[in-house]
């Protein structure tokens, strides 16, 4: 195995910080609309700020960044407080889909939950795990944690 040169240590931190901040930027969970279809009809979802499992409507949900028209910006004023106490956005995204289209691309892959502690720690662990300067002995790191957690708790049982 070979050692990371502080380059590529420091390319990992720097790919690793922009993707976790996009995704805690992002963490929390909606429900997402489909994109309109090839006549032109609008077809979505009911877009719904961090529902409960058994109120999701779908296992879709918005994990990315937003490009929106300025026409949703009057709209905010409209939009009665929602999750939390707080304006959410998706409420105000639920207006703008009255009179126009919302576009959105369904991305195939994992997200993870980057406003949880565990989520935060399952992307870092996928992440570093596709790396390939730095998966192999990630691997062997977290195999080596998971025989030393056994091994105290074999002793705690003695």
């Amino acid at each position: 195995m070979t050692d990371l040169t502080t380059g590529q240590l420091s390319t990992f931190i720097t790919y690793s910080t922009q993707i976790l901040s996009s995704l805690m930027m992002i963490s929390m969970v909606i429900m997402m609309m489909t994109i309109a279809s090839a006549s032109a009809k609008r077809i979505y979802e009911v877009l719904i700020e961090k529902p409960s499992i058994k109120d999701a409507p779908s296992n879709l949900a918005i994990v990315g960044r937003y490009v929106l028209s300025a026409e949703i910006w009057p709209l905010f004023k409209e939009t009665p407080l929602g999750a939390g106490g707080e304006i959410q956005l998706t409420d105000t995204m639920r207006l703008l889909l009255r009179h126009a289209d919302i576009q959105a691309y369904a991305m195939k892959g994992v997200s993870h939950d980057c406003g949880r502690k565990l989520g935060y720690a399952e992307t870092f662990v996928d992440y570093a795990l596709q790396h390939p300067a730095i998966k192999d002995e990630f691997l062997q790191f977290l195999k080596d944690k998971v025989k030393e957690l056994e091994a105290s708790t074999e002793e705690a049982k003695a």
